[in-house]
């Protein structure tokens, strides 16, 4: 008689086990049909409406003096950060999206970079290498 019931239970526990993954399975299938709405937009995509250009200085270019004029032109009501080998600096734009600001290099290679903000918190970069020379050629 304890034999008979062992075996009854052990089936009875296998017939439960069997039910609960099987509910289980139901239950993630459910949820796998049910899916929320995506954006299908790149996160990483460029503005279209945010423009940033470089009127100075240009890639590539000598100076012979330590400070040089950064200055260009982005969307109105922007602001731009501008960091170079020294030190990091914002500024707001003019009413036409105009900016400049005065650099100071350090001598050999330095890399600028320039970085365009909008009111949405879009952004737009732009990269210069200059050189700066003591001596004159």
């Amino acid at each position: 008689m304890p034999q008979k019931l062992f075996i009854i239970l052990m089936f009875l526990i296998l017939l439960a086990g069997v039910l609960f993954f099987f509910g289980l399975h139901l239950y993630t299938e459910q949820i796998s049909f049910v899916s929320p709405e995506v954006n299908q937009s790149p996160v990483t995509r460029e503005p279209v409406s945010l423009e940033l250009n470089l009127s100075s200085p240009e890639d590539n270019q000598l100076f012979f003096e330590s400070d040089t004029l950064v200055q260009g032109k982005t969307s109105p009501g922007s602001f731009v950060l501008l960091s170079s080998e020294e030190k990091d600096t914002g500024i707001e734009t003019t009413p036409e999206g105009n900016f400049s600001l005065t650099v100071k290099l350090l001598p050999g290679l330095n890399r600028i970079a320039i970085t365009a903000f909008d009111q949405s918190g879009n952004s737009k970069s732009e990269e210069r290498t200059v050189y700066y020379s003591k001596e004159k050629i």
